[in-house]
């Protein structure tokens, strides 16, 4: 027997009883007793052509190209051309799912020198081995432990010396042993039994099919002879008429008919349904079906499907906006159904009047408006019964508001199906003051209070000077910013202390961010802040101001 340390040669050289679990079984905790070896065998004769066509790589006593995995396996199943020397240890690192088999195979020249495989576990005990003294060795391992296991392929030189060097091919390959299900049986004989729905064999005995509205009906049914059927199609809607069958080798015609002429004129195959569409139209309408067998004795099972697809409004192009609104430049063309909701942003600056209008036909559905703030609030709506909506409104805060208008249906159901044309038209702001007026002198400034870490924003109009006022605390930074939006238009920030001014921006760009900085001061201070439109009076400026605390 070998093991895989040299240390163990010397026992085999003696007979020795030897305390190892090489080649125990699960359960065995006696020695394991190893004769001593026989006499040395004859040189044997150059290996011949190995079955199959290959031959051992011829030795080069250089590393192979998968060295170092004296040490740590390398991860790799395949064929391998490798070389061992004395000291020389391949290892290969292999995982083995459950129910899968592993070979390992080597060939090589026993004269040249004997190579032994082992197959190892995560602890390295050994689980398989191949120690003969021919040109090959061969072992495989089948997990059948319900575990994955972490593997070793080890192959190593039996009593090597200083000089040996053996060039050896080496194959690992992973098979699958678990056995492929049976095949499914084959589906019982249908038995030819006329279904509930005979007599029926001609136009003037049809069954009624009646389809579920916005849903689908399903009818089973056998054809050994004609079978005729009737359904009808309310205003606007469309049937899906499906007819298939699992009988193998039969084939069933399928024809139908609506007030117009024929709809369809086909067989369906085994698996394969005939499809039928039907419409209501404007008035509505009834389709004739027939079945029947394309040869005598034939029996098929079969099933009759009835959808109703009523009709659809396609999503119009500011789809989906029905939670968030989006941004679009009116006017815009809407379809409205069932649960549908269109909402669209604007921004009003102060000043600014909002004009909405909703045209439509009424006829086909009732149309609301609403107009909502930035948290939802409506501030204002029309709700008439008649044909168009209207609404108006005006932004008389000293704030930019970010508005919603919302489009919806009312009392819709779920064959509505609405066209609008939704406009709107902002009209610009006449010069009226910002709600913070009084401050056009420093003795009317209006305070502004920044908590530190945050930033203050205030939207205004100067037609005249606006003034205000803040205290710093002791360290604290303030910035101040302007911007405006109006192309040609200027506007001065001039801040000061008690001695005078300390600092001075000029916003001379239309959508140019321009601001000053507050001294800091151990204690803090009082300052004062002018913003001057350049035009002098009779300018209507809307601007920004932004107050940034650090």
């Amino acid at each position: 027997m070998r093991t895989l340390t040299s240390l163990l040669a010397l026992s085999l050289a003696t007979g020795c009883i030897i305390e190892n679990d090489v080649g125990r079984t699960p359960g065995d905790d006696g020695p394991v007793v190893v004769p001593a070896p026989a006499p040395a065998p004859a040189p044997a004769p150059a290996p011949g052509p190995r079955p199959g066509g290959s031959n051992p790589p011829a030795p080069t006593c250089a590393d192979d190209a998968l060295e170092p995995n004296d040490t740590t396996p390398v991860a790799a199943l395949g064929s391998f051309d490798l070389t061992l020397s004395d000291g020389d240890v391949d290892r290969f690192a292999v995982t083995l799912f459950p129910g899968e088999r592993l070979t390992a195979e080597a060939w090589f020249a026993n004269s040249e020198g004997n190579v032994d495989l082992y197959i190892l576990d995560e602890a390295g005990e050994i689980l398989a081995a191949s120690y003969t003294d021919d040109d090959g060795e061969l072992v495989d391992l089948v997990n059948d432990t319900g575990d994955v296991l972490a593997l070793t392929v080890e192959a190593n030189l039996w009593e090597p010396t200083a000089s040996t060097c053996v060039g050896y091919g080496l194959e690992l390959v992973i098979t699958d042993t678990a056995e492929p299900p049976p095949p499914p049986p084959p589906p019982p004989a249908p038995v030819c039994v006329d279904d509930t729905s005979e007599p029926n064999g001609d136009w003037g005995t049809a069954v009624e099919l009646q389809p579920i509205l916005d849903g689908t009906t399903a009818y089973d049914f056998v054809s050994s002879d004609d079978d005729w059927f009737y359904t009808a199609a309310v205003p606007g809607e469309i049937l899906e008429i499906a007819v298939y069958h699992d009988a193998p080798g039969e084939l069933l015609s399928v024809q139908a008919w609506d007030g117009q002429g024929a709809l369809a004129n086909a067989t369906a195959t085994y698996g394969t349904a005939v499809v039928v569409y039907a419409e209501g139209g404007v008035m509505g309408d009834t389709i004739d079906l027939l079945v029947a067998p394309t040869a005598p004795d034939t029996c098929a099972p079969y099933t009759v499907e009835v959808t109703s697809l009523l009709p659809v409004c396609e999503d119009d192009l500011y789809e989906p906006n029905d939670v968030a609104s989006v941004y679009a430049d009116a006017p815009v063309a809407l379809t409205l159904y069932d649960g549908d909701v269109d909402r669209f942003a604007v921004d009003l600056y102060p000043g600014e009047e909002l004009f909405v209008d909703a045209l439509f036909d009424s006829s086909w559905g009732d149309v609301d408006l609403a107009l909502l703030d930035a948290y939802g609030a409506e501030l204002a709506s029309s709700t008439t019964s008649t044909d168009d909506e209207s609404m108006v409104w005006f932004n008389d805060s000293p704030f930019v508001q970010e508005l919603t208008i919302e489009v919806a249906l009312w009392g819709a159901d779920s064959t509505t199906c609405q066209d609008v044309t939704l406009d709107w038209v902002v009209y610009g702001a006449a010069c009226w003051d910002d709600g913070l007026e009084g401050d056009d002198t420093p003795v009317g400034a209006w305070e502004l209070v920044p908590q530190p870490g945050t930033s203050v924003i205030f939207d205004l109009v100067a037609d005249d000077d606006d003034w205000f006022w803040l205290e710093t605390l002791g360290g604290e930074a303030v910035d101040v910013y302007i911007e405006h939006g109006t192309y040609g238009a200027e506007l001065d920030l001039t801040a000061y202390d008690a001695l005078g001014t300390v600092d001075y921006a000029y916003a001379g760009y239309a959508f140019d961010e321009v601001g000053v900085q507050l001294p800091v001061t151990p204690y803090g201070d009082v300052y004062d802040l002018e913003i001057r439109p350049l035009a002098g009076p009779g300018t209507c400026l809307p601007y920004t101001l932004t107050v940034v605390s650090w």
